[in-house]
Order: C-alpha cells, then structure tokens, then sequence
C-alpha cells in the first residue's frame, strides 16, 4: 500500500516497504517523513489558509526568486539586509524590464495616468523626467470637499462613486443581455 503525502506536485512523498521515497524513487529512510522541503511548507501555510491556486502560485514563485537571488540560502539563514537588497534588486530592474517588454508605452493611451501627479522627478535609472499618478488621498480629500459644497447630506466617497459606476455597467450589461435574448426569441 502506497501513501501519498502531497497535492500531486512534482517530487511528491509516498510511503513504501522501506520508508518514505521520492517521486524519483530515493528512500528518505528510518520509516519517517523527513521535513517537508521550503515551498511544500510554503504551500501547506497557504493551503491552511484556504487562499486560491494562483495565489499559491504567485507567492511560490515569489519565494523562489527570493532564494536565486540569494545564491539558494535558505530563509531562515536571512534577514532584514537581504530583504532590503531583493527589494531593491526589484525595484531597479522590474521598471527596466517593463521598458523592454513595452517599449510603446509612454506613447499608448492605455498607459496613461487617469490622474497624473502635479510635479515631475527625474528617474535615477534613465535620467528620464517622469510624473507618478496622483496620490489616491488626493482624490479622496477633493471628493469629500466636493461633497460638502454641493451640500449632499448623505455619505458619498470615491468608494461610493465606484459602487455606483459598478451598478450603471451591471445594469448596462443586464440590459443588453435581455435586448439580445429579446431579439433572438423574436425572430
């Protein structure tokens, strides 16, 4: 009788006649489960906490790159500084990467700030000037004093204009949705 110790990953657990083995078939000895490995922990603590497969995924591969970049040590060998420098590492090349990936941005549309910062910076990397969208509290404050001028006496937020924004598309669609299925039964 085989006993499978995981969720069918690649380098699963099984009980055999001669204790514990690897997918690949080494016997891990003595008859018991050595310590599960650092993503198979990593996977347990999020399964435990019910999040989604994606999720599991994305937090996986984020521990993953973590430890490369740190030449495979492990964690709890780790701490602040080596945080800070994979931080950092991240935050020098991910924008770089993006440059590569999608060189057309700065021109697209879709790229865009709705809400673009008033001021400028100069980017250390590049030597570009670039603009950051505008802080989200901002928008809140000139909302909330909007509210206040008009002289609205029920709550109204940036999280109540999204709401409403939500329930005019689900309505939109709702209606589209019964127009086509009219026409379709009336022809």
């Amino acid at each position: 009788m085989i006993a499978t110790m995981s969720y069918g990953v690649p380098g699963e657990l099984q009980l055999g006649p001669a204790g514990w083995v690897r997918e690949a078939g080494t016997v891990t000895g003595g008859g018991r489960a050595p310590e599960p490995r650092l993503l198979d922990r990593v996977r347990d603590a999020i399964r435990v906490r019910h999040y989604s497969r994606r999720t599991e995924k994305a937090y996986v591969a984020w521990v993953r790159r973590f430890v490369l970049y740190h030449g495979k040590c492990h964690p709890r060998e780790m701490g602040k500084a080596e945080v800070s420098a994979f931080l950092t590492h991240l935050a020098t090349e991910l924008p770089l990467a993006l440059e590569r990936k999608y060189p057309r941005a700065p021109s697209e549309l879709g790229w865009q700030w709705v809400f673009p910062a008033t001021r400028f910076y100069t980017d250390p990397a590049s030597g570009r000037r670039r603009r950051h969208h505008l802080h989200e509290t901002v928008l809140q404050r000139a909302v909330r004093e909007a509210v206040l001028r008009a002289r609205i006496r029920k709550p109204a937020s940036c999280h109540t204009l999204r709401h409403s924004f939500a329930t005019i598309c689900w309505r939109t669609a709702t209606t589209s949705a019964r127009s086509r299925n009219f026409s379709a039964t009336a022809t």
